[in-house]
């Protein structure tokens, strides 16, 4: 179940380099964070789709601790701290394009929308032991 957020962390990771790159480039700026932010809102778009489902299969189906395998990191963690990090990274380059200028506070409230949900998954793992008693 950790494996099914890797394409919101691939697109993430694509975001975070191509914005890391723009600095070195003379040219063509403006179009490589264009893209970077495609595809830092495609990541999230990934994100909070596949999450709900997640947080579906937790909160209304049987869960068995073998479902819980080593990938399960990406869920827990992983795919919002690379979120947050192609996020702050778009804002920290925000300078070379004005677009970025006016959505730094859309980039922050999301966060916040991001970090309360996870927490809300967090929670539901913490009682996976005793379902019948959670819901």
């Amino acid at each position: 179940m950790g494996a099914w957020l890797i394409a919101a962390v691939a697109t993430q990771s694509i975001s975070i380099l191509g914005t890391l790159l723009t600095p070195s480039m003379e040219n063509g700026q403006v179009i490589v964070l264009f893209l970077t932010l495609c595809m830092y809102f495609l990541g999230c778009m990934l994100y909070l789709n596949i999450i709900t489902l997640i947080f579906y299969r937790f909160t209304f189906l049987k869960l068995e601790f073998a479902a819980l395998t080593p990938p399960y990191w990406i869920n827990m963690g992983g795919a919002v701290a690379i979120t947050t990090l192609a996020g702050s990274t778009l804002i920290l380059h925000a300078e070379k394009w004005s677009l970025l200028v006016e959505i730094t506070p859309f980039f922050k409230r999301l966060y916040t929308i991001l970090l309360d949900y996870r927490n809300m998954v967090d929670t539901i793992i913490v009682y996976t032991d005793d379902m019948e008693t959670f819901i």
